[in-house]
């Protein structure tokens, strides 16, 4: 469902060289003598014919976790747990909450 065959690449790929493409005309600009040269517009690439999903399937693909897990998942990527101070890269629990 994710992926799709447009002019024999993936759309992930196609997504790849966009991004390498606007960057490599950012850093053309930045490499003129003066800059003063007009930014490059680079085409959007065409978003690929996609088939909606049907109710079920969605409820097929949602994802039901427990709480104790979304902490255990937080902790694994490295987040501090801090029930006092929210700031990033922390995380609070307060009952059935989790901030």
């Amino acid at each position: 469902m994710f992926v799709h065959e447009v002019f024999d690449s993936t759309w992930t790929d196609i997504l790849v060289k966009y991004g390498q493409n606007i960057q490599n005309d950012k850093n053309s600009l930045q490499m003129s003598l003066f800059g003063e040269l007009e930014p490059i517009e680079t085409a959007r690439p065409p978003y690929p014919d996609c088939v909606p999903w049907s109710s079920m399937a969605l409820l097929d693909k949602e994802k039901e976790m427990d709480r104790d897990q979304v902490i255990h998942e937080l902790i694994d990527i490295q987040y501090d747990r801090n029930d006092y101070e929210q700031k990033r890269g922390t995380f609070r629990v307060r009952g059935d909450a989790l901030d």
